[in-house]
């Protein structure tokens, strides 16, 4: 099993930020978008903060309470937040 390495604790922060971006634009809470996703509040947080590396099942659900597919949060060429406002950098 191979450790995550600069790119990919780079990609988990972008998927993070993708994820933070998508609440905060629904006015949605950590607490609100765990628990309707099914998880703990600090799971959120840790995903927002790319410190975790979740399954894709976990992705999905998130992705399920905030109204996008997986495929969108995990794009790597996606570089425009997804609210419109420009760049994520």
């Amino acid at each position: 099993m191979r450790t995550a390495g600069t790119a990919d604790r780079a990609f988990l922060r972008r998927l993070g930020l993708r994820v933070k971006v998508l609440r905060t634009a629904r006015r949605m809470s950590q607490e609100h978008l765990a628990e309707a996703a099914g998880l703990d509040r600090t799971y959120v947080s840790r995903i927002e903060r790319g410190a975790h590396n979740v399954t894709v099942l976990t992705l999905v659900r998130v992705a399920d309470v905030l109204d996008v597919s997986a495929g969108q949060l995990l794009d790597s060429a996606w570089d425009v937040d997804p609210i419109g406002r420009g760049r994520e950098n």
